[in-house]
């Protein structure tokens, strides 16, 4: 069988494929997350990064024609589940509902199921921080950014939905510098990215221990 070909980051970029999670940028410490012409979040760095194929990038960008799909990465991550719906993929259980404690529903979005399970896991001592996003602050250059939270206070600062561009590289560099246990709110593609590098990076394997979307 042959060799799955490497690919740079300027592959994914130039196909239009680059959804800027900034996964691929968190690998590299000279490589940072710039505006484009049409106000996207886009990796750049220099060339012996940006342009050389790797097959590392090639297995953990969420848009690589090489990296494992959604399918394979739910086998690895649910083995044992039940369920497998040629539509939604493999689960262990569905439900619809909306959160009735305190005013997590009325703050949030979705029923504000995210922020309570985010809180949830910080009050019993399953992660020592949630990875969100929350407003910037003035003068940042951008609208709204990823932050570890660590209080209910803060995660509260998250609350609802922001379809804005945003990155998670200095989230990922944060979390292989301190070690503790981990949650990431994400939308699908970011989610997947942080599935992909679980597969290959095993700093990450063990702090991320939970993603919410």
């Amino acid at each position: 069988m042959a060799e799955a070909p490497a690919l740079a980051p300027r592959d994914i970029v130039r196909s239009g494929l680059c959804i800027g999670c900034g996964g691929c940028a968190a690998d590299e410490p000279r490589a940072t997350m710039a505006w484009d012409a049409f106000g996207q979040l886009k990796p750049e760095g220099p060339a012996d990064w940006y342009a050389a194929p790797s097959a590392t990038f090639a297995a953990r960008c969420p848009f690589s024609p090489t990296a494992a799909n959604e399918d394979v990465i739910a086998a690895d991550r649910l083995p044992s589940a039940p369920h497998s719906d040629a539509r939604i993929g493999r689960y262990e259980h569905a439900w619809v509902g909306h959160v009735a404690e305190d005013t997590f529903r009325s703050d949030g979005s979705s029923g504000g199921m995210v922020s309570w399970v985010a809180n949830e896991l910080l009050r019993t001592g399953r992660v020592d921080a949630v990875a969100h996003v929350v407003a910037s602050d003035p003068g940042e250059g951008r609208l709204f950014r990823y932050r570890l939270s660590r209080t209910r206070a803060e995660i509260a600062e998250g609350a609802k939905s922001r379809y804005y561009p945003i990155d998670l590289a200095e989230t990922i560099r944060a979390i292989r510098e301190t070690p503790g246990r981990y949650a990431i709110v994400g939308v699908p593609c970011f989610i997947k990215a942080v599935q992909l590098l679980r597969r290959s990076d095993p700093v990450i394997a063990e702090r991320v221990t939970h993603t919410l979307g």
